[in-house]
């Protein structure tokens, strides 16, 4: 009997710690839908000490791929490139409303570092979500510049 109480805990607890997820409801409701990859910003850091700059703009009118992410309100989210779908579930890390207008948003698709968004919605009226890991993420080169991105999307 003992052993069976054990077992069925251990079980237990698995299937609630597996099924962790955000829903997006009340105030988080304003990220559920698509929105569509309209341009990215890429900045490169020279090195420590200088300051970054705007090296060149991606738009996607002008790119071979086609970028969405996708919130569903029931705490899933597809990150779309073309036709393959990438279907996490949203545990959402930080919600701070900065203003009005303005969110700053952290999102681990199926709680896992590497799959982490790092967002700021930052105008309610015209939609406008950034998103630094998504599609472009920070690298760096060889010459020890660092590359970070601001990846701009409009609902769709």
């Amino acid at each position: 009997m003992r052993i069976y109480l054990r077992i069925t805990l251990f079980f237990a607890l698995i299937a609630v710690s597996a099924c962790r997820k955000t829903k997006l409801d009340d105030e988080k409701s304003i990220l559920a839908g698509e929105w569509r990859w309209i341009y990215t910003e890429e900045y490169v850091q020279p090195n420590a000490f200088m300051p970054s700059n705007l090296e060149s703009v991606i738009y996607a009118d002008s790119f071979p791929k086609s970028f969405a992410l996708h919130f569903m309100s029931k705490g899933k989210m597809k990150r779309i490139q073309d036709s393959d779908v990438i279907k996490d579930r949203i545990v959402v890390k930080t919600f701070e409303n900065i203003s009005p207008t303005y969110y700053s948003i952290v999102v681990h698709g199926d709680n896992k570092e590497k799959n982490k968004l790092t967002m700021n919605l930052i105008d309610r009226t015209t939609d406008t979500l950034i998103v630094m890991e998504f599609p472009f993420d920070k690298i760096s080169d060889a010459n020890g510049r660092t590359y970070t991105h601001r990846n701009v999307f409009i609902r769709r």
